[in-house]
Parts: C-alpha cells; sequence; structure tokens
C-alpha cells in the first residue's frame, strides 16, 4: 500500500542469551570455562519475552515499503551452574537474569498482490538496540543446605550485593555491597532481524499484521572489562573474580569465552492506520457499486 500508515505492535517471544561456551558445557564439565552450564528451556512454545512499542511505516509503492519501530523489550533467561570440583554434585547456582532493551529496526519489505483483504510481506533489515536495565540473582545452594550453607546475590547495573548468606566456615563476606561498578553487560548492540506474515485490510484506513518474527545480535552482549570497586576502594574484575566468579567462573574463563548473542523468535501483532493514498482496489471497488450517470446529449455511439 503506497503512502504513510503508523500504528502500535504486541511482540510475544522467546529469548536465549546465546553463548557457544555456555551451551556447550551442558553435558561436559570443563572448568576452564564456566562449569557445568544448564540452560533451563521450558516448552519451545512457552515466551520468556515479550515487547511493545510504536510503528512507523513508509509505502515506496503497491510491492515495496519500508518501516522502523521504536520499542521496549523485557527478556530472561533461567540457568543453573553445577560445580564439577565437588565430586558429589552437592553445590548447584541458579541463576535468573532479566534484561530490558529499546530497540529501533529498519526493514525493507516486499509486499504481495492483494487478494480481497489479504496480502503476504516479507522484511528483512537491520537492528540498534540500547541496554536500558538488567538485573540477576544467583543463588546457591548445598545438598544440605544445614551443614554446608548458601548464599543469594543480586548483580544489577550499579551495585553486588549480598542477599543472603549463611557459609559453613563462618568466614567474612567477599562482596557485602559495590559501590562503584561498570555494567557487565554492553549498553549497546546491533544486529539483523527479519519478519514475514499476513497483512489484512480492516475498512478503508486500518491494516492489521499478523506474522512471525526473529532477530539475532552480531555484537557481543557481555562486557568482559566490567570492573567494581569495594566499599574498601579495591577494584575487582566483576567476572572473573567477583560474583560471577563465586558462581563458578574461573580465572581462565574470560579469555576462553566466545562472544554472547541476543536471540529472539516468536509473534507479531501490528495495527496500523493509513495516513497516505488509499488502497486503489478499494477505491475501483467502491467505484463500481455506483450507479453511473446517464448521457442526455452528444452520447458517444455504444460499443458493439
Amino acid at each position: 500500500m503506497e503512502g504513510w500508515s503508523a500504528g502500535l505492535t504486541l511482540q510475544p517471544f522467546r529469548y536465549w542469551l546465546y553463548n557457544k561456551t555456555d551451551y556447550a558445557n551442558d553435558k561436559t564439565e570443563n572448568a576452564a570455562f564456566s562449569s557445568t552450564f544448564v540452560v533451563d528451556d521450558k516448552s519451545l512454545f512457552t515466551p520468556t519475552g515479550g515487547g511493545i512499542g510504536g510503528v512507523v511505516c513508509y509505502g515506496f509503492s503497491e510491492t515495496w515499503s519500508a518501516r522502523t519501530e521504536l520499542s521496549w523489550s523485557i527478556q530472561q533467561q533461567y540457568h543453573y551452574v553445577r560445580f564439577p570440583r565437588i565430586p558429589t554434585d552437592e553445590l548447584k547456582h541458579t541463576v535468573h537474569t532479566r534484561l530490558q532493551y529499546l530497540r529501533l529496526p529498519l526493514f525493507f519489505e516486499w509486499n504481495s498482490a492483494q487478494r480481497g483483504a489479504n496480502r503476504l510481506y516479507v522484511g528483512m533489515g537491520l537492528q540498534a538496540s540500547l541496554l536500558v536495565h538488567y538485573r540477576e540473582y544467583i543463588f546457591n545452594s548445598y545438598a544440605d543446605t544445614s551443614a554446608l550453607g548458601y548464599a543469594q546475590w543480586q548483580i544489577s547495573v550499579n551495585d553486588e550485593s549480598h542477599l543472603i548468606q549463611k557459609n559453613y566456615r563462618q568466614t567474612e563476606v567477599r562482596f557485602d555491597k559495590t559501590l562503584r561498578s561498570d555494567w557487565i553487560y554492553r549498553r549497546f548492540q546491533w544486529g539483523g532481524v527479519m519478519r514475514a506474515g499476513v497483512s489484512r485490510q480492516i475498512g478503508s484506513r486500518y491494516v492489521l499484521d499478523i506474522g512471525l518474527r526473529g532477530e539475532y545480535d552480531f555484537s557481543n552482549a557481555d562486557n568482559l572489562s566490567a570492573k567494581g570497586t569495594k566499599e574498601d576502594g579495591t577494584q575487582y574484575d566483576r567476572w572473573s573474580t567477583g560474583i560471577r566468579g563465586d558462581a563458578g567462573v574461573t580465572p581462565g574463563f574470560t579469555a576462553a569465552r566466545t562472544p554472547t548473542h541476543n536471540v529472539r523468535a516468536g509473534l507479531e501483532f501490528t495495527l496500523r492506520r493509513t495516513v497516505g493514498r488509499l488502497n486503489p482496489q478499494k477505491n475501483s471497488s467502491n467505484m463500481e457499486g455506483r450507479q453511473q450517470p446517464t448521457c442526455v446529449e452528444n452520447c458517444p455511439p455504444p460499443v458493439a
């Protein structure tokens, strides 16, 4: 459809904070990486994230168009880390990661000829994302918590802190709270996006898009050089010796770690209102239903 249109979009999706090193450790206990890392993937059809935002489209012709959005999304992943250094596998860390992004994609799209009120669309493009906030909860537990102990931490944009701790060795808490710290995830991401589905004309001005959508960030989401400052003024590496170090990350971890990528796959529902020219097929169908004026004088000869 030619001209401008604007509206709202809703996008439920499955989310993966994918890292080849982490996923490769599902069944191998390689302490040089991250101990045994297992992503807690539930049903593939259970949404673990979603986005909502505004959409602006422009149709260059009935076939080609461009689309951009400004959307806010929240996504989460659960995983746990086992410790190979404990033969009985009594110690396990459960991690809940939750991230919030602002996303700005730009699509170029092909649209099929309209059949009735429907037409197909396929779009591809690039997307820039800005990490607005993140939070990780890490809870480590032993099989026998009364004998060995447990601890719980929170990692967020500005601090690391112990929420609960019971240590069977009765040793001093390593990180009570961080005064200043770098973000452990990079703020800016860029990647590729794709969408495909059906557009349905609703009346003369509204269009409903229903389809599939996939996103893959090319850039590395991890900020492995992130530093933190403790209350006594000393600095530490947030990945190797910070709370993630307590979660099974060994000193050789960051050097061997592969890049981490945001991956999203799901549905999208977009309702748009056209503000440009109306669909020519719609106009012609309306004209066909009108009575043509009757010729009175100087009429052309009838067509045989």
